[in-house]
C-alpha cells in the first residue's frame, strides 16, 4: 500500500487536503486519520509518512498518540473506517454507537429521516453511501451483536 493512496483516499472522504499547511483541527484531526491508517498499514517510518504531507517524525508521532481521542467523534470514526474500506481493508470495531441503542418508536423516527434525506439522492450517490457507510456498520452491528 502506498502512502499516496492512503493521502488521496482521506482528502477525497474528508474533502480536506492534508498536505496543506493549514492548522484547523478539522485539517489536522483528517491528518492524524492518515498517520494511523499509514502507520498500521505500511511498513513506512514516521519520516516518511510525515514527508507526504510536508511534516516531521515529530509531528505524526503526537497524531499517533492523540487520534484515539479524537476517534471517539464519530466523523473522525467513520473517516478511519471509510479510508480503510475505499482501500480494501475491513474496517475497524470501535463497538455500536449509543445511537444504536434505542427503543423501536425512536429507531422508527431515524429510518423516516434516512429515508427522506436519502430519496433524492441520485444512484451513483446512493450506491456508494450504502457500499461505503451502511454495510461496514451492518458488518460492525452484526459481529458485535454475535459476541455480546
Amino acid at each position: 500500500m502506498e502512502l499516496i493512496n492512503i493521502i488521496n483516499a482521506v482528502t477525497s472522504i474528508s474533502h480536506c487536503n492534508i498536505k496543506l499547511k493549514a492548522r484547523d483541527s478539522n485539517t489536522v484531526f483528517c491528518r492524524w486519520v492518515y498517520y494511523k491508517v499509514a502507520k498500521k498499514h505500511t511498513r513506512s517510518t514516521l519520516k516518511a509518512i510525515g514527508q507526504e504531507v510536508n511534516r516531521g517524525h515529530d509531528t505524526v508521532l503526537y497524531g499517533l498518540r492523540n487520534i484515539d481521542q479524537v476517534l471517539k467523534d464519530e466523523r473522525y470514526r467513520l473517516l478511519y473506517n471509510d479510508t480503510l474500506v475505499s482501500m480494501g481493508i475491513e474496517p475497524e470495531d470501535f463497538g455500536i454507537p449509543q445511537a444504536l441503542n434505542v427503543n423501536t418508536t425512536a429507531m422508527s423516527a431515524i429510518l423516516i429521516n434516512i429515508l427522506e434525506y436519502i430519496k433524492d439522492l441520485d444512484d451513483d450517490t446512493l450506491t456508494n453511501l450504502l457500499e461505503n457507510r451502511i454495510k461496514p456498520f451492518v458488518k460492525i452491528h452484526k459481529h458485535n451483536t454475535k459476541t455480546n
